[in-house]
């Protein structure tokens, strides 16, 4: 190789270093900045009630302790008297008019759902934030336990992808029967990371950590674990670390993508969480 050529390739590759370099700075730099529109998606806008499927309900108001309102629905079970009450933590989008269809499918088990938007989703007032939705889970539990005088041990948080981690935070703090992760993973870093191994940058820049694993570490009571190998969303093997770190885990396999799945396959949903119903929330 000459001189001269032996220079141009330098100058390519230290090109070509700088511009991963930039392009790594680049990502974490709107990752910083803009981390709360990447995790939450809320929409306003409330098109849908339980009413549409069929559903008895209430309409509830929940005052959380730093003041914010969070509105949403109380379900009643299809069977009277229902077995208990699923406290329904739902994902990054949306709002609870499109989780009735989900109710729907968890009244006719026999049990009532409480469905709740977080702060700045729906009707709620606020801002979301991630302390803000452990709180508004925290409020949502009280409003179950105080105002409608509910045992905790009948009661099963349940969370779906980002609200995995909020429903484990109230089985962490409170002894409830059980409880439900639904397609959820094992924290914002560990999800990154799986994802977008190449980027770790990113994952040292993000300063969400929901981390569902530390919540896990913290629950004794029965945890059922759903996740289907179709999801593009949130890695199927990130379901498998979160059922082999719980101390009593059921790992049941779903299929569908990750916002369908439970609408296009519902029966994949229905036998898993009968069982576990069964175990936890006995007549």
């Amino acid at each position: 190789m000459t001189v001269r050529r032996s220079s141009r390739l330098r100058r390519i590759l230290a090109y070509g270093a700088a511009v991963f370099v930039l392009l790594h700075v680049a990502i974490a730099a709107y990752f910083v900045t803009h981390q709360e529109i990447l995790v939450y998606h809320p929409i306003r806008t409330v098109e849908h009630t339980p009413a549409d499927v069929g559903l008895d309900y209430d309409d509830v108001r929940i005052e959380t302790e730093d003041g914010e309102i969070l509105t949403g629905y109380y379900v009643y079970a299809t069977r009277r008297p229902a077995r208990g009450v699923v406290l329904y933590c739902h994902g990054n989008a949306g709002n609870v008019g499109h989780r009735v269809r989900m109710a729907a499918l968890l009244a006719h088990l026999g049990v009532d759902v409480l469905l709740f938007d977080y702060r700045g989703f729906g009707t709620s007032t606020g801002t979301p934030t991630e302390d803000g939705t452990y709180r508004d889970a925290k409020a949502a539990f009280r409003h179950l336990v105080r105002d409608r005088g509910l045992s905790s041990d009948r009661i099963v948080p349940y969370g779906r992808s980002l609200g995995g981690p909020i429903a484990a935070s109230v089985a962490a703090d409170e002894d409830v029967a059980g409880l439900v992760l639904d397609a959820t993973f094992v924290s914002i870093p560990a999800l990154v990371r799986a994802t977008w191994p190449s980027f770790l940058v990113v994952e040292r820049a993000i300063t969400f950590r929901y981390d569902t694993a530390a919540f896990l570490a913290r629950v004794d009571e029965p945890v059922l674990v759903l996740h289907g190998p179709e999801d593009r969303t949130i890695p199927f093997e990130q379901g498998r670390r979160l059922a082999g770190l719980a101390r009593d885990a059921t790992f049941a396999v779903t299929r569908g993508g990750h916002g369908d799945g439970p609408h296009r396959h519902p029966e994949a949903w229905r036998a898993p969480l009968a069982a576990f119903f069964d175990r936890v929330l006995p007549p």
